[in-house]
């Protein structure tokens, strides 16, 4: 596989029980591609295109890893005919899949959100306004309910076998997340937050009682449901095994959105809008 010059951007979200992960792919910088990710056969199923802005931190799947849930800026005027037009949106939707099963409309990409409880009930964390003026009740074998409404249950991150723990560091603008490993080591990434810089990651891999090595230009990064370290870096997924040795799992720097909806016009349009309804 050989670089990109102009690299797509790849996170990924992984399912607590089911070994799924939903990875988002960006680039063009306004379009986004959404990918199943089977991590026990590390099949990979090229899933819908939509022409928003998907904010990755506000993603979450369920545990069963069949639907998941996204907070997205509308760019060109996508019409869900859920909710109607919105800048901002929420949804939740099949894997992998963009169009609404449910959907709200949402202030923007900071507050908002929506976490799995069980594969079938969802949690809404938007303001009752916005909660009321979407979908309500039950669709697609899904409950929705607001977060208000008494719902006392852990976000997905923390039901998983290997789960992220996080603290803040006093005095800087910098937050630590650490994850143990099935071999005694320690996963540490840094995040550290600018307003006027995207997020970006320091991460190393620590074995115990030893300094560590760093895995340097990281996109995303995570330990999957057999306790592999995967990262993303340029484009492409990989397994890391430790340092130096990375192997490749998929490329997704050649995939592109339709030709059809590049060109513009009645049917991009229409297909922009396959991908917000239901």
């Amino acid at each position: 596989m050989s670089p990109s010059s102009h690299p797509c951007r790849v996170t990924g979200v992984m399912a607590a029980q089911a070994p799924v992960c939903v990875l988002l792919r960006r680039g063009p910088s306004r379009w986004t591609q959404v990918v199943r990710w089977d991590t026990v056969t590390d099949e990979f199923e090229p899933g819908q295109w939509i022409r928003a802005r998907v904010y990755e931190h506000k993603c979450s799947i369920a545990p069963d890893g069949e639907h998941w849930s996204y907070v997205a800026l509308n760019y060109h005027g996508l019409v869900n005919e859920r909710i109607g037009h919105h800048r901002h949106f929420l949804s939740v939707s099949r894997v992998p899949e963009f169009a609404s099963v449910l959907s709200w409309p949402v202030k923007d990409g900071w507050g908002g959100g929506a976490w799995f409880v069980t594969k079938e009930e969802v949690v809404v964390g938007s303001s009752p306004e916005e909660f009321a003026a979407g979908s309500t009740g039950a669709a697609g074998g899904l409950v929705a309910r607001h977060w208000k409404d008494g719902v006392a249950a852990p976000r997905p991150s923390s039901e998983r076998a290997f789960a992220w723990t996080c603290r803040r560091v006093e005095g800087a603008d910098m937050v630590v997340e650490a994850l143990p490993l099935p071999d005694g080591a320690t996963l540490v990434r840094r995040k550290v937050t600018d307003a006027s810089q995207p997020v970006s990651y320091r991460v190393r891999h620590i074995p115990d009682g030893a300094e560590g090595v760093s895995i340097p230009d990281c996109q995303w990064i995570d330990v999957d449901q057999r306790g592999r370290v995967v990262l993303a870096r340029g484009g492409v997924v990989l397994r890391w095994e430790g340092p130096g040795d990375e192997r490749p799992l998929i490329d997704l720097n050649d995939s592109r959105p339709p030709t059809r909806c590049e060109e513009g016009g009645g049917a991009a349009e229409q297909g922009e809008r396959d991908a917000t309804d239901a």
